[in-house]
């Protein structure tokens, strides 16, 4: 049985880049109505369309060795006993692509992704350009 994924999304901000920066916006979706999706990213990337879609992550924390407080990752002090916490951290190697956030949510297959990129970048396009007619100034310059 083939189901019909149906993807609304229900806003988008762009956001004016600044140097160094990728971020070009935010999106929220509904998957077939019965899910809601806020935060994801719209990332300036080097891929052919240059953007991708980044899922909502949040920062992966570890226990104080000292006083088993949750900390978090880059934290050079324990915030609750005040010991010094930076060599007791989690080691994350950045050439393997590993990072120190997790996903909250993300789709386990690719045609999924698609579809999700596929309607977001539309949106994105599409009020980016109602911006430029509207006489706003382009978020590019």
């Amino acid at each position: 049985m083939t189901r019909v994924m149906y993807i609304a999304v229900s806003s988008i901000t762009i956001v004016r880049p600044k140097e160094g920066n990728y971020l070009r916006g935010f999106a929220d979706i509904v998957l077939n109505e019965q899910l809601v999706i806020h935060g994801l990213k719209i990332i300036a990337t080097e891929r052919p369309n240059g953007l991708f879609v980044a899922f909502p992550h949040k920062k992966v924390h570890f226990s104080c060795p000292f006083c088993r407080a949750l900390a978090v990752y880059d934290a050079v002090y324990c915030a609750r006993c005040g010991k010094e916490i930076s060599h007791c951290q989690p080691k994350f190697d950045r050439q393997k692509n590993e990072r120190p956030q997790r996903d909250i949510i993300h789709p386990i297959y690719s045609p999924l992704r698609i579809l999700i990129e596929k309607a977001v970048f539309e949106a994105y396009w599409r009020e980016l350009s109602l911006g430029q007619e509207s006489g706003l100034s382009s978020p590019e310059q």
